[in-house]
């Protein structure tokens, strides 16, 4: 591989390749992390001084899944109610992809975003200056948000660092009825067959390029990764967990269209970071 840098030339990412040609800029593209947001990238070659190509889709595709996901879930007692707050995010996600386009500085850290003030206003939550309370993902949000429901539960995730924390998620809970809400998500699912079930979700991650970044067990210590699925049925569990690095976050989003119809439930988060709530406009463990 050809030496390689970033460099920024008048807010555009740029990819320098030292005598680099087209045939270079795949395996490039796989190496690097996300481009930098709200840009395209120019790819270069250093000694010819000219842009020679762009990376394939599925090489822009591949550094895109590189940035760590960042993630709320809730659990709501009814299907209707989990597709009820489904359409609220998602109605977030319109209202913040045209505060992106529209404000003036949409990305300042003075100001509390004013999508977030409403949000909170409409459920009762009031929305925070603190940082982890803001939105941060590593592009727009039109192109990293994303709202998915699956059975009774809510998914809300973006590559990137921050999605609303706490407050986020004490909306969820006082603002839309979810009965736990957490941004490290365990899920259970009761199957037939745990064993069988782990086996072919394995299989299935690996035909979508995921090239097992995951773990398959059945003693797995759970409170120390990000993301885990427990199929289980009675005495019988095994444990598919996923961690915040190479690309096993990824996995995990991955698998969540593949658990529908299978009612999937949060684990209940033991008491500290990943079960934070708010109160008097703090959080707390």
């Amino acid at each position: 591989m050809r030496p390689l840098r970033w460099e920024d030339r008048e807010e555009t990412p740029t990819l320098v390749l030292e005598d680099a040609g087209p045939e270079d800029l795949e395996a490039a593209a796989l190496r690097q992390p996300p481009v930098p947001p709200r840009s395209g990238v120019v790819w270069i070659s250093a000694s010819r001084g000219q842009a020679v190509s762009s990376p394939s889709p599925r090489a822009i595709a591949y550094s895109a899944r590189m940035s760590h996901v960042v993630m709320q879930a809730a659990e709501f007692s009814t299907v209707a109610a989990a597709e009820q707050a489904a359409a609220e995010l998602r109605r977030l996600v319109a209202d913040y992809v045209s505060y992106e386009e529209t404000a003036d500085a949409p990305w300042s850290e003075g100001a509390v975003p004013a999508p977030l003030v409403e949000f909170g206003r409409r459920h009762g939550v009031p929305w925070p200056g603190d940082p982890t309370s803001r939105f941060l993902l590593k592009g727009l949000f039109n192109d990293e948000a994303n709202v998915l429901s699956v059975d009774r539960l809510v998914f809300f995730w973006g590559g990137g660092f921050d999605l609303g924390g706490a407050w986020l998620r004490e909306v969820l809970l006082r603002g839309l009825g979810a009965v736990r809400s957490t941004d490290a998500p365990r899920l259970v699912v009761r199957v037939d067959d745990p064993q069988a079930r782990a086996a072919a979700s394995a299989e299935f991650l690996v035909d979508e390029d995921h090239e097992e970044p995951f773990t398959t067990t059945d003693d797995a210590v759970l409170d120390r990764t990000l993301f885990t699925i427990t199929f289980e049925r009675d005495g019988d569990r095994v444990h598919m967990t996923f961690e915040d690095s190479g690309g096993q976050d990824w996995a995990f989003v991955a698998m969540l269209p593949q658990l529908s119809g299978d009612d999937p439930a949060l684990r209940a988060p033991a008491p500290g970071l990943h079960a934070s709530v708010v109160d008097g406009g703090e959080a707390r463990g």
